[in-house]
């Protein structure tokens, strides 16, 4: 784990050195983020977004990583404020707006990302990301047919959209559909193997399955992404307490 530790540690500070050439890249900004989690350092990388956005007004590239910053430890208020900010700044952008919309439907307003959703759908209707959001609003009204119905237009089309493989497991698990449910979590996995909501939805669905086991160990991978994830931590306690019992 230090090991692991030193490594993003690394990362960070080349990171830091790439942003102070060119603070608008994107890639190098969310690169910042992301080695500052593995890092520990996310306090030190909020800052230098912070830093970054407070000097140059103008840059929406650091308010949309800022934003995804910001709703990951929870700040949606802020986070919701910050996109916008973005989708202002670069109106014509989609990864503005889809920002927006992903920070809303983490805040679970579901009237507010559907409406987001079909403007996104309107401006940028070759990519699957209005879609996917869509049926994120469904499935946070409950109707979960409906969002598995509604996903799939992402998934048959995109088989690598980790997201969206993930929500159609979700609601496939809610409709207690389980060899639906395994595959989507399974193939979220393959997209996107660093995600730990993934981990944690798979490890709640193992749970459901009277699999103690497997979700005690996708638990604690959960946690060896993000060790301040309140979820896996909780879920991790309880899978044990299960195996404790037998």
């Amino acid at each position: 784990m230090q090991l692991k530790a030193e490594a993003y540690g690394v990362a960070y500070e080349a990171f830091r050195r790439a942003l102070a050439l060119n603070s608008r890249n994107a890639d190098a900004l969310a690169g910042l983020s992301d080695a500052a989690a593995g890092a520990h350092k996310q306090a030190d990388g909020l800052d230098v977004l912070n830093a970054i956005a407070g000097r140059e007004p103008g840059n929406a590239r650091v308010r949309v990583e800022l934003s995804r910053v910001l709703a990951a430890a929870g700040d949606f208020d802020r986070a919701i404020a910050t996109a916008t900010d973005a989708v202002r700044l670069i109106p014509d952008d989609p990864q503005a707006g889809e920002q927006l919309a992903s920070v809303v439907a983490d805040a679970g307003d579901a009237d507010r990302l559907e409406r987001l959703a079909e403007s996104l759908a309107v401006r940028f209707p070759d990519r699957p990301e209005p879609q996917y959001y869509l049926a994120s609003a469904l499935f946070l009204r409950g109707r979960a047919e409906d969002a598995m119905a509604a996903v799939r237009h992402v998934t048959d089309t995109h088989p690598d959209h980790a997201r969206a493989q993930n929500l159609l497991g979700a609601a496939c698990a809610t409709l207690n559909r389980r060899d639906c449910a395994q595959a989507a979590f399974e193939a979220s996995l393959r997209a996107s193997p660093r995600d730990p909501s993934t981990y944690v939805n798979l490890a709640q669905f193992s749970l459901q399955s009277s699999n103690p086991e497997a979700a005690a160990r996708y638990f604690a991978e959960a946690l060896s992404i993000d060790p301040a994830l309140v979820a896996a931590r909780d879920g991790l306690a309880q899978a044990r307490s299960f195996l404790d019992a037998r």
